[in-house]
């Protein structure tokens, strides 16, 4: 006859508890033991007066920066728009909303970026200007006369009496 294994339960006397997962090599690096010994940075602190090396404080003017929260909003608002893309453009960025950015932030790239649909095309007024050509006295080699221009709202505007026009 066969011998039976027991069957272990909470209720049984000769069961060996086992708690938490069993790791035989952690993963921890030990030997960075002595540098985050609390009592060792204490008694180099005495003997010393000063705190062991780490990075120096960074000081800034912050006053300007948006919220956490505003801060936050906006990379969630990125991602979602991220994210409304085709997946084929976005599989051109890895998935990676900070790589799409990336890309636009490079203005060499907003020729391809106008091709993918990601910038508007820019208007035929603007693709199609005629470079300025040079004037009579500048082919000459005279110094242009430069024109005087008028700002057409404040002629249609005239100071009213008793104003100092700026």
């Amino acid at each position: 006859m066969a011998k039976k294994l027991p069957f272990n339960t909470g209720y049984n006397p000769n069961a060996i508890p086992t708690v938490g997962i069993a790791c035989k090599n952690g993963l921890t690096e030990q030997n960075h033991a002595p540098e985050c010994d609390i009592n060792k940075i204490v008694a180099t602190y005495s003997a010393t007066g000063q705190l062991p090396d780490s990075n120096p404080p960074q000081y800034g003017d912050v006053t300007t920066a948006q919220s956490f929260q505003e801060s936050q909003d906006l990379v969630a608002q990125t991602t979602q728009d991220f994210e409304r893309l085709p997946a084929d453009i976005r599989a051109k960025f890895q998935n990676q909303p900070v790589k799409l950015l990336e890309f636009l932030a490079d203005e060499n790239n907003h020729e391809t970026a106008r091709s993918l649909g990601l910038m508007p095309a820019l208007p035929a007024d603007l693709t199609d200007q005629p470079k300025p050509s040079a004037s009579k006295a500048e082919k000459d080699g005279e110094k242009p006369e430069l024109e005087t221009l008028t700002d057409p709202i404040a002629e249609s505007n005239p100071p009213k009496a008793g104003t100092v026009a700026t």
